[in-house]
C-alpha cells in the first residue's frame, strides 16, 4: 500500500502507524521516501468569500509512505473482501494479481472452518509463501486461525482512513483534496471489467470531466472520477465481458511507451496504465487509467473514420460549419492574456447530433455560449473551423460565432 503525506505530517504518521501495528507479532515494513515533488489539485479562494470555478494544480513537497508485508505467523494479508459493499481492497500490490480466480466476492466459504454463509460481511485472502498456499478466511475465524489475527479485520480501511482522512494525505501520486465517500473508492476492479465499464460510460460521456463549481463554491457538475465510481458500483457482475475487445485494448496499451520520471523515479502516465494491465486490476479511485486506456485504443482505430466523416460532412478548415448538439464538458484553462497577465478561459467540448463528431470552442466567459442555448438544452450556432485535429479526433471553432437558423 502506498500513500503520500506532507513532510510536516511524518512524525504524526509514524506514531499512528506504530500504534496501529503495536499488537502485531510481526510489524509490517514501513518506509518513508525522501521528500519529492507531487501534483496537488485544490479549489482556490478568490479573496471575496467565494470559490473559483475550478481546481488549480500546484507542485508541492511530499513523502511517499509504503507499507508492505502485513503478516501474522506465516500468512500474508493480500486482500480484504467486503461483501455488502461488493468490493475487494488491495493490501499487497504484488500478490494481489496472483489471487486464485475462485476467491473474492463470489466465494462465501471460510477455508478455516469450512462453513458457507450467504450473509458474510467480511473475509480475508491470505497467502503462505513457504507452501504456496492460499486461503480465504471469514472475519470471525481469522483470530481462531492466527494469533492476533483479529487485527487483520478492517486494517486496510483503517490505514486508508487514517492517512487520507486524518492526516490529509492521498492514496495516489495524483494528489487531490477530495475524500473517499465510501469503501468503494478503495475497491479493486478486474481490468477487463474496468475497460467494459468505461466503454459503456463513454457511449454517453466521451470526454473526461473535472469538477465544476459556481461562484458560491457549490458543486454544479461532478467529476468523471466520481461518476465512474458510481457507475462501476451499479454496473454489477452480470454484464458480459467482451474478452476479444479487452484483448485489443491490452494490445494497444502494450504498444505504449512507458518509463519513469528521471527526477522523481515515479512512473509516467503511460507506465501507470501499463502497470494496471500488468497487475490485472485497477482501484476504483484510479479508474482514470482505464478511461484513457480505452479512449486511446478507440481513438487509434477511428482515425480513418474520423477523416471520412469530416470529408463527408463538408467540414473544411477556414470555412463555416453549422453546429447543433450538446455540451459534453467545460474545462477551465489557465492562460496569459495579450497584456501578459494570467487569466482563465473556458474550453467547451460539444458533440454534433447530425455527424456525431466532437467540436471545441474556447471562450472568455460562459455567457458567450448561453446565447446559443436552445430550450431543449442543445446548442445551435455557426462558426469558422479553425483546425481539424486528426489525432485527437476533434474540430476547433475559432473567431466569433453567430446564431444559426
Amino acid at each position: 500500500m502506498e500513500f503520500y503525506i506532507t513532510p510536516d505530517k511524518r512524525q504524526e504518521c509514524e506514531k499512528k502507524i506504530d500504534r496501529m501495528f503495536k499488537k502485531f507479532t510481526v510489524k509490517p515494513t514501513v518506509t518513508y521516501s525522501p521528500v519529492q515533488k507531487v501534483n496537488k489539485t485544490t479549489c482556490v479562494d478568490d479573496g471575496h468569500g467565494t470559490l473559483s470555478a475550478t481546481y488549480y494544480k500546484e507542485v508541492l513537497d511530499a513523502i511517499k509512505v509504503t507499507i508492505s508485508n502485513i503478516v501474522e505467523g506465516e500468512w500474508t494479508l493480500v486482500s480484504s473482501v467486503y461483501y455488502k459493499e461488493n468490493i475487494m481492497t488491495v493490501v499487497d500490490n504484488d500478490l494481489f494479481k496472483s489471487i486464485p480466480s475462485q476467491y473474492g466476492l463470489s466465494y462465501i466459504k471460510c477455508d478455516h472452518c469450512g462453513s458457507t454463509h450467504k450473509n458474510r460481511k467480511e473475509a480475508h485472502i491470505l497467502y503462505k509463501s513457504s507452501t504456496d498456499e492460499w486461503m480465504q478466511v471469514g472475519s470471525s475465524c481469522i483470530d481462531k486461525m492466527l494469533p492476533n489475527g483479529r487485527y487483520f479485520n478492517s486494517i486496510a480501511l483503517k490505514l486508508f482512513e487514517t492517512i487520507v482522512d486524518r492526516l490529509g494525505g492521498c492514496s495516489s501520486s495524483l494528489w487531490s483534496t477530495w475524500m473517499p465517500e465510501s469503501h468503494y473508492w478503495n475497491a479493486a476492479l478486474n481490468i477487463d471489467k474496468a475497460i467494459m465499464i468505461v466503454k459503456s460510460y463513454r457511449e454517453t460521456k466521451p470526454c473526461w470531466q473535472k469538477k465544476e463549481f459556481n461562484e458560491y463554491g457549490e458543486l454544479v457538475k461532478e467529476s468523471s472520477s466520481k461518476e465512474l465510481a458510481d457507475y462501476a458500483e451499479t454496473w454489477g457482475n452480470s454484464n458480459e465481458i467482451d474478452s476479444e475487445y479487452v484483448a485489443k485494448v491490452a494490445e494497444y496499451v502494450n504498444s505504449l511507451e512507458g518509463g519513469y520520471d528521471d527526477w522523481s523515479g515515479e512512473p509516467t502516465f503511460n507506465q501507470k496504465i501499463k502497470d494496471s494491465f500488468e497487475n490485472g486490476y485497477v482501484a476504483v479511485r484510479d479508474m482514470y487509467l482505464a478511461f484513457f486506456a480505452q479512449k486511446g485504443y478507440q481513438d487509434s482505430i477511428t482515425v480513418d473514420t474520423f477523416g471520412e466523416l469530416v470529408e463527408a460532412n463538408g467540414i473544411i478548415r477556414g470555412e463555416k460549419f453549422t453546429f447543433s448538439g450538446k455540451v459534453m464538458s467545460v474545462d477551465d484553462v489557465e492562460t496569459i492574456d495579450y497584456m501578459g497577465y494570467p487569466t482563465t478561459v473556458y474550453l467547451y467540448t460539444l458533440k454534433d447530433d447530425k455527424t456525431g463528431l466532437l467540436f471545441e470552442k474556447e471562450v472568455s466567459y460562459k455567457g458567450v455560449m448561453d446565447t446559443y442555448k436552445q430550450e431543449d438544452d442543445t446548442y445551435k450556432f455557426s462558426g469558422k473551423v479553425k483546425y481539424i485535429a486528426y489525432k485527437r479526433h476533434i474540430i476547433g471553432f475559432g473567431g466569433r460565432l453567430s446564431k444559426a437558423k
